[in-house]
C-alpha cells in the first residue's frame, strides 16, 4: 500500500458538519430550516471548517435544494465553507450546476464548496425532474457531467458561466466506494470518501491509492490532493445517552459509524484518520432533537479542540 503516513501526525484534525435538512421533529420544514441555519452559525462560531448540505428529496426533508440554501448560511456567517453536498448530478445540467456554484462564489470569496454526487431518488421523482426519458440511463451519464461541470468552472465549458475574475468554489467529488476516486484524481478536484452509506467500501487505498498516487492538478485551478472521510453517528455525554437518542435513528440508508461520549469519538475519528491517510472528518451527528444535536456539536468542537486550532490559524 502506497502514502500510508498520517496527514495530521503534526496538526489537529479538522472537523466538518453534513446536514441532511430534516424536518423538524414536529415535521414542520421551517423548524429543520431554522434548526440548519443555527447549527452553521453555531458550528462557524466553534471552529468547524465546513457546513456541507446535502439534497434530497422526501417528505421528511425541509428542501431539496441545497444550492439555494448554501448563500444564505455563508450570509449569516463569518468564516466557516459553505456548500452543497452534493448536487445529485445526474439529474441537473451541468452549466447550470456550474453557474450556481460560481455566482455563491463571487458573492462569499474563498468559502465555498460544491459537491457532486450520482445519488439516487425515488422513480416519480427522477420522473419529475427530467421527463419521460431514459431515466433508467442516468446514472451512467455522471462521469461526463462531472467533466463538464469542471470544464464550466475553469471558464472552459462552450457557454460561458464564469465573470473573468478568477473565483472559483472548491469542487468535491465525493463517493461511497471506488467508482468517483480515479474521477476526481485524473480532473484534479478534492475527494471524500463516505463511511456511513450501507455498503460502503471502508477501504484506505481508495484514497491512498486510488486517489492521491493517481492525482494531476488542474492546469487552471492548480491546488493539490485533498480528502476527507464522512462519518454519521450520535454524540452525547454517556455513552447509554447515545445509544438511547440513536435508538430513534429510522434510516435504513445510513450506518452510524460512531455512537458514544465525546472521548469515544475522539479517539474513534482519530484512528479513522490515521487508517485513511487523511486530516479532515465530516460528520453527520443524527440526534433529532435540536438540543440534543446542539450539546453533541459544542462536545465535539471541545473534544477536537476546535476553537484552538481555529485561533491558531
Amino acid at each position: 500500500m502506497k502514502n500510508r503516513k498520517y496527514a495530521t501526525g503534526s496538526g489537529p484534525i479538522a472537523l466538518s458538519l453534513l446536514d441532511f435538512c430534516d424536518v423538524g421533529t414536529d415535521g414542520s420544514a421551517e423548524r429543520g430550516l431554522a434548526a440548519s441555519i443555527e447549527s452553521a452559525v453555531l458550528a462557524d462560531r466553534l471552529g468547524f471548517k465546513r457546513y456541507w448540505l446535502a439534497e434530497h428529496w422526501g417528505v421528511g426533508v425541509s428542501t431539496p435544494s441545497p444550492e439555494v440554501l448554501t448563500p444564505v448560511i455563508a450570509g449569516i456567517t463569518e468564516r466557516i465553507r459553505v456548500g452543497p453536498a452534493g448536487v445529485l448530478l445526474p439529474f441537473y445540467s451541468p452549466l447550470k450546476v456550474a453557474s450556481n456554484a460560481l455566482l455563491a462564489e463571487q458573492l462569499f470569496p474563498g468559502r465555498t464548496d460544491l459537491g457532486l454526487a450520482r445519488g439516487a431518488a425515488a422513480p416519480e421523482v427522477v420522473r419529475a425532474l427530467v421527463g419521460d426519458g431514459d431515466w433508467r440511463s442516468l446514472a451512467t451519464t455522471y462521469p461526463d457531467k462531472v467533466c463538464e461541470v469542471v470544464s464550466c468552472v475553469e471558464g472552459r465549458g462552450s457557454v460561458a458561466a464564469r465573470s473573468d475574475d478568477g473565483a472559483a468554489p472548491e469542487i468535491w467529488i465525493l463517493g461511497a466506494g471506488s467508482g468517483s476516486a480515479p474521477l476526481a484524481a485524473r480532473l484534479g478536484t478534492s475527494f471524500a470518501l463516505s463511511l456511513f452509506h450501507v455498503g460502503a467500501a471502508a477501504d484506505p487505498t481508495i484514497i491512498t491509492d486510488m486517489y492521491r498516487s493517481n492525482f494531476r492538478p488542474s492546469p487552471i485551478r492548480g491546488g493539490r490532493a485533498q480528502a476527507c472521510i464522512a462519518v454519521a453517528g450520535v454524540c452525547a455525554d454517556t455513552d447509554a445517552a447515545a445509544q438511547r437518542i440513536a435508538s430513534a435513528h429510522t434510516n435504513s440508508f445510513v450506518h452510524l459509524n460512531v455512537i458514544g461520549t465525546p472521548v469515544r469519538w475522539r479517539d474513534e475519528l482519530t484512528t479513522l484518520c490515521r487508517r485513511f491517510a487523511v486530516d479532515e472528518v465530516v460528520v453527520l451527528e443524527l440526534s433529532r432533537h435540536f438540543e440534543d444535536h446542539r450539546r453533541a456539536i459544542e462536545a465535539l468542537a471541545e473534544a477536537f479542540a476546535l476553537d484552538v486550532a481555529l485561533a491558531s490559524v
